[in-house]
């Protein structure tokens, strides 16, 4: 147990927090306090202190401090893509299938000519596809198909983009006051520090 704890602790990445701790601040009220008076304005303060946490739990302020900081391109945030998701990606492009498409109708024509299919002096007809369409229209759908699949893997990679810096950021109250604790871990310690203050400045 001990030694497999060790090797755990050895090859385990570090991970640093950040905290940042901010008031909000009560609105100035010129009304005369009375029991009735005080409590209203807790609960007053209650709900302001929750709006202000759902604000920095908001998918929406997250998205400014990934654009500011530019983490979408971070390692961390957003790891390369790995080499078979670019292979797949370069042999669903467009103009690979059309390449495709050509080397296939001249590998027909090629056969037919070598087997005697076609009379001397003849020229060599190239193979249609059964695919009634142009050429043109089936390279549009192509274009059309993988930009749709284009936009639906960016719309993936930001959700999870947002997952990540989310699962990481830690919004926190403290009992009976107007404190929030704001912490953001990281591998990077002036990173984590980085990004806790820019969700406060945000």
């Amino acid at each position: 147990c001990i030694g497999a704890t060790v090797y755990w602790l050895s090859e385990a990445t570090p991970r640093y927090s950040a905290d940042v701790l901010i008031v909000i601040e009560p609105r100035p009220s010129s009304i005369v306090r009375v029991d009735q008076v005080v409590e209203e304005d807790v609960i007053s303060d209650t709900a302001k202190v929750n709006t202000e946490v759902a604000v920095l739990e908001s998918r929406g302020l997250a998205a400014r401090v990934i654009e500011d900081l530019g983490l979408d391109q971070d390692p961390e945030f957003a790891p390369d893509a790995p080499p078979d998701r670019l292979l797949a990606k370069i042999v669903d492009s467009a103009a690979f299938q059309t390449v495709v498409t050509a080397l296939e109708s001249v590998r027909s024509s090629l056969i037919s000519a070598a087997a005697g299919d076609l009379p001397a002096g003849e020229p060599v007809q190239t193979a249609q596809p059964p695919d009634a369409r142009t050429l043109e229209e089936r390279q549009l759908d192509a274009l059309r198909s993988a930009a749709v699949e284009e936009t639906e893997a960016q719309a993936v990679e930001q959700a999870t983009l947002f997952d990540y810096f989310l699962q990481h950021l830690l919004i926190e109250t403290e009992d009976q006051s107007r404190l929030v604790r704001i912490s953001f871990t990281s591998t990077d310690p002036t990173k984590a520090a980085r990004i806790a203050n820019k969700v406060v400045d945000e």
